[in-house]
């Protein structure tokens, strides 16, 4: 889970002004969406994986994938609306959502020429998987089902490893590009991220709480970022 029960995002300060309490709002929202969104992927690549295709199908895994990137995108632009000091550096490792997001929001303008370059039009998804008996390097085309298996040697670093991981999902971009973004990845920078966030924020409560400031008198929070 991105955020836990005692998260600032979650139990919203008293001290904060009531549009960054919609903020948070919005973040607290999208980080619970990203993780449903995810778990669902997850679960499904799985049976998926194991050969349960009764139990689950391909619609299903495309939807959790476009579900998990779009809420990632909003969770980006929530987090733009924040007072915070340099964000943009912040931020930059949710930027290479941008393209994937922009292509899903305006697929039916850009279908002609992806079909004449051979493109995912609706994605590609790819992943590991892993069990007791064999390992597996399984991709998948939205719309057209093309199921690829190596049962061979995982790939180095990798060897050890059990269920699902490596999720990669293809698409293009404006320029008709085919890009790639690693879902685990993305995962792991928002949880730093709100991690980053939620350090600094507690600290700020904390010292400004013992101070005795009330809602009325408390200026927006502006966080002075440290991010490397």
């Amino acid at each position: 889970m991105i955020l836990d029960k005692h998260s600032p995002f979650n139990l919203i300060p008293a001290i904060i002004s009531k549009e960054q309490a919609i903020s948070f709002d919005l973040i607290s929202l999208s980080c619970d969406f990203i993780d449903q969104s995810l778990k669902g992927l997850k679960d499904n690549l799985r049976l998926f994986s194991k050969e349960s295709y009764t139990k689950t199908s391909p619609r299903k895994i495309f939807m959790y994938s476009w579900s998990f990137i779009d809420n990632s995108f909003r969770l980006y632009k929530a987090l733009e609306t924040l007072e915070i000091h340099e964000k943009g550096d912040l931020l930059i490792p949710l930027e290479t959502i941008k393209p994937f997001r922009n292509t899903w929001q305006h697929i039916d303008s850009r279908v002609p020429i992806a079909v004449k370059k051979d493109l995912p039009i609706l994605g590609k998804i790819s992943w590991y998987y892993r069990d007791k008996e064999r390992f597996q390097a399984i991709a998948l085309n939205c719309g057209s089902l093309q199921r690829k298996i190596s049962n061979t040697i995982a790939p180095h670093g990798y060897e050890k490893k059990r269920g699902v991981y490596h999720i990669q999902f293809e698409s293009f971009n404006r320029p008709f590009e085919q890009i790639t973004l690693d879902l685990d990845v993305l995962y792991s920078d928002i949880k730093k991220i709100i991690g980053h966030l939620e350090n600094q924020l507690n600290q700020i409560i904390e010292k400004d709480v013992r101070m005795g400031l009330k809602l009325k008198s408390f200026p927006q929070l502006r966080i002075d970022l440290e991010w490397v």
